[in-house]
Order: C-alpha cells, then structure tokens, then sequence
C-alpha cells in the first residue's frame, strides 16, 4: 500500500488534472462551496453557476459573423476558376466548419439557411455579392446542400 504521502500527492495531482480537464476555479466561484474532509485531506466541488457564461448554439456573434466573412472572402478568387460543383462543394465546408466552430450553429443554419443572407447582408454585403457571382447562385441559401431544405 502507498504511504499517506504519496496518496496525498496522486489524489492532489488527479484533482489538479480533473480540474484542468473540466475547467474547474478555485472554488471562488458565486455559489457557496461544500468542502469534504477526510484526514487532513479536504477536497471541495463548485457547482457551475446558473449565470455564468455558456456558449450558446443559438446566438451568432458579432465575432461569429465577422469569422464567416472572413472565410468566404479570401475563397472567391478561387471558386471564379473552380467548377460548380467544386465551388460549391468548398463553399458548404466553410459554413459547416464555420458554424461548428462557433457553438454548432450547424443545427441554426439547419432550421434557417436564410441567416447566411442575413449575416452577409449586414456585416459584408460587398463580399456577399462577390460569392454570389463567383457561385453563381441567386442568395447563399441556395447553395447550402445538407442544411435541411
């Protein structure tokens, strides 16, 4: 059997760990926290706040929609030289990639391919336009393929 020692430092090394792994704080957290004692070993758990600050899937940021102008804007050049097929095909994979990398949005783009329009309309309207000619497509809803109909 391991001397108390050791079993003090594995135990602290696998909280520091789960903490690390689990994106625990140091237990200042707002609500009270509910320490555990065992031998001169206190362990204690925060519970998540009901205010803190989750990502929501359903909500595009302003960052969020800068992030999707900013990666159709440098593919247009591209897709000018690329089959339809090709080019649409790319352009599918920047909005999935996009809106999963910003909370999976992929399930809002789902129910409403329209808000690619909208994000594009409002926040770059010029590379917008652009990525319509270069498609060839009359709105980018009409060149989602997997996003529901």
């Amino acid at each position: 059997m391991y001397p108390i020692r050791q079993t003090t430092i594995a135990l602290t090394a696998a909280l520091v760990c789960l903490a690390a792994v689990t994106g625990c704080t140091d237990g200042a957290g707002p609500l009270p926290t509910t320490p555990t004692s065992h031998s001169g070993i206190t362990i204690t758990f925060v519970s998540p706040s009901a205010t803190a600050d989750i990502p929501r899937p359903d909500r595009v940021t302003p960052e969020a929609a800068k992030q999707l102008c900013d990666m159709i804007s440098p593919k247009i050049g591209e897709w000018r030289n690329q089959g339809p097929t090709v080019r649409k095909a790319d352009f599918n994979f920047i909005v999935h990639d996009w809106a999963a990398r910003n909370g999976g949005l992929n399930t809002q783009v789902i129910a409403d391919r329209t808000i690619v329009d909208r994000i594009t309309t409002q926040n770059c309207p010029d590379t917008r336009r652009q990525a319509l000619e270069a498609l060839q497509i009359g709105t980018l809803a009409d060149g989602l393929i997997g996003f529901g109909g």
